[in-house]
């Protein structure tokens, strides 16, 4: 999803070419078919006054650091709580009641329901959701009806070719249960290897390419106790496998040494021994020749 992001701000950034005070039409004002992003004659810094027919400053901004801006360049102050900038940031309003419609995708111009903190989550904004352009309350328990809302979203891959993104919401608390599409009512959400057919079906808001439901990609690793025992008896043995072959080879090392000391003391025996004979031989023969003198 982040490529179809990132191409969505682009178009959303460079929507227009006409800067302040040019002629506009907001006929020309709609959403984009692939990226449903807004697009209009104006650039990123204006908007397409419907009085003027001209392009005027935006007078709001939806995000802390919008895009279109350069440094040193005043930016449009965010909106006061209970207030929201639309789309066009043309002016904060206040926010929408449920039923009444609301721009597309857009949960944050809806005003928060009753038990706020219950059902809200990072799938709506305050416990309301924005589907079909109108403002519903996310809180539909299991069983009951719901809405459900599917956006295809598309792109180009690296090759040139032709990629598509389906994006399911509904209004059921989350987390834990969808909209289920074959009769419109909440359901739990599967577990991971469940079979699925869209990313909400799955408690890791990911049905992967097999139609299977996968771990979120933020998951931990959860590894099995018997892994967990191999691993620890792996290690035992190849410490004792080390240690062992140390001995072998300490033991080796000393039994060469010893050699060597017995082969040195051998040899010193024998030259002392030679060293004895030599002088024993000696004594007798200086006897004899002092007797004929």
């Amino acid at each position: 999803m982040l490529w179809l992001l990132g191409f969505s701000f682009a178009l959303q950034a460079c929507a227009g070419t006409v800067g302040q005070g040019g002629n506009c039409s907001t006929v020309h004002t709609r959403l984009n078919p692939i990226t449903h992003a807004l697009m209009s004659d104006c650039d990123a810094q204006t908007f397409c006054s419907p009085t003027l027919q001209q392009c005027v400053p935006r007078l709001c901004r939806r995000d802390s650091w919008p895009f279109g801006y350069p440094d040193g360049v005043t930016i449009p102050p965010l909106c006061a709580t209970g207030n929201y900038c639309p789309d066009e940031e043309d002016a904060c309003k206040p926010l929408i009641p449920v039923g009444s419609p609301c721009q597309m995708n857009r949960d944050d111009e809806c005003a928060p329901g009753p038990n706020t903190a219950t059902y809200a989550s990072s799938q709506n904004f305050n416990g309301s959701i924005c589907l079909r352009s109108t403002c519903f309350y996310a809180n539909v328990t299991l069983g009951l009806p719901c809405i459900i809302d599917t956006t295809v979203y598309s792109g180009s891959g690296p090759n040139g070719e032709r990629l598509t993104s389906n994006v399911t919401r509904d209004n059921c608390v989350k987390p834990g249960s969808y909209c289920d599409p074959s009769n419109t009512t909440c359901q739990m959400t599967k577990p991971t290897g469940a079979s699925c057919s869209m990313d909400s079906e799955c408690q890791s808001d990911d049905c992967g390419n097999n139609n299977v439901c996968d771990t979120a990609p933020g998951e931990p690793v959860m590894i099995p106790t018997w892994q967990y025992v191999l691993t620890t008896l792996a290690i035992v043995t190849a410490d004792l496998c080390v240690v062992g072959i140390l001995l072998m080879i300490h033991r080796r090392i000393r039994l060469h040494k010893w050699t060597e000391m017995q082969d040195y003391y051998r040899e010193q025996t024998r030259y002392r021994q030679s060293i004895i004979s030599l002088h024993g031989g000696a004594i007798p023969e200086t006897a004899q020749s002092f007797e004929k003198f």
